[in-house]
């Protein structure tokens, strides 16, 4: 094989400047490079030109400089692809944010360390939320990323923790899968919960207990006052009674069903998939041990609360103009509220 070379004599715009504008008033920079391309005589041979690289100034194939790759790539770190693109616009760079994301997906990796920061987070977060999830490791100290794993699986876990030894504090959320993948992955680590799902759980656990005693919690925070109690209760037509029971039926029945599949085994989406129901709905049919009735109380409180005894006391002496009471209430205060919401609210 025969190699023969020549000077090759080019000329190239480097990104860095863009062309003139009003707002940058920027101009051309050219760069005359002499390089060298080498010629293979050989017509078999598959690589018949080989061009001399410049690796401090540009990579291969490449159109900016590494400089500039650097600058943008922090820059997208820092504030995100769009608004990357803006402020390089402002710097005169005609660049749009797919472009900055294409330069950075495109970039050489650095090679990551083997070990594992001393104090490591594990959570999962959603590549499709409701779909596919995944697990993020972050070093604690520095809040920076250390590894994306494509699953939040047992396995995963633990086989990156095998390899990338040198955790000594793990902190992770709730999962029982992320805790046994700690045990056996890191023995020596130190898994701890952190403190937005121990508050989590906190508030998870008081809303249910709450939730079993919201009638006696209602009785004594929202206690009866005789002006604001009804004559005697509403009476309701046939058809209505009708459809009250017939409403309250299909609710116990779902309620039982609700049950019934999660003993089963049934997951709590796939029971809200089966019924067609709202997955919040299943977790509340689920977290209620005993059938819940609804509560029909009218608000305590309301922009006509203060001038409820006044209004009954007019309508109950014959003034049942509801504008007239309107205009009354508005002398009365200064509040001007709202004619036809104090219509409803004198008709009761």
């Amino acid at each position: 094989m025969t190699v023969s070379w020549r000077y090759f004599c080019g000329t190239d715009i480097m990104p860095e400047t863009a062309p003139p504008t009003p707002s940058t008033k920027m101009s051309h920079t050219q760069f005359k490079i002499r390089l060298r391309k080498f010629f293979c005589d050989t017509k078999s041979c598959s690589k018949r030109i080989f061009a001399q690289c410049l690796p401090k100034i540009v990579r291969r194939y490449q159109r900016k400089t590494t400089r500039l790759e650097t600058v943008l790539k922090q820059i997208l770190w820092e504030v995100g692809a769009s608004a990357a693109a803006t402020i390089a616009k402002l710097l005169g760079l005609l660049l749009s944010h797919d472009a900055i994301l294409y330069q950075f997906n495109n970039a050489p990796q650095p090679c990551t360390a083997q070990t594992s920061p001393r104090e490591l987070g594990i959570d999962d977060f959603a590549f499709r939320k409701g779909k596919t999830y995944g697990t993020i490791l972050i070093d604690l100290k520095t809040s920076t990323p250390v590894d994306l794993l494509p699953d939040r699986e047992k396995m995963t876990v633990e086989k990156w923790l095998r390899e990338h030894p040198g955790a000594k504090i793990v902190s992770r959320d709730r999962s029982a899968v992320y805790a046994e993948a700690i045990r056996e992955g890191a023995p020596e680590a130190t898994s701890v919960a952190d403190r937005f799902h121990l508050v989590k759980n906190l508030m998870e656990t008081l809303q249910e207990q709450m939730s079993k005693e919201s009638k006696a919690i209602r009785e004594v925070l929202l206690p009866q006052v005789p002006s604001m109690v009804d004559d005697g209760p509403v009476c309701l037509t046939r058809r209505q009674k009708q459809a009250r029971a017939l409403s309250r039926q299909n609710r116990f029945e779902r309620w039982q069903q609700v049950h019934a599949l999660f003993k089963e085994g049934y997951a709590k989406k796939e029971i809200a998939r089966m019924m067609n129901l709202d997955t919040q709905t299943v977790r509340n049919y689920l977290l209620a041990e005993t059938f819940q009735e609804r509560q029909r109380t009218s608000p305590a409180n309301g922009p006509l609360t203060p001038f409820k005894d006044y209004l009954l006391k007019r309508w109950q002496e014959g003034c049942q103009n509801a504008y007239q009471l309107w205009r009354e209430a508005q002398y009365r205060t200064k509040n001007t509220g709202n004619f036809y919401r104090m219509k409803g609210t004198a008709l009761v």
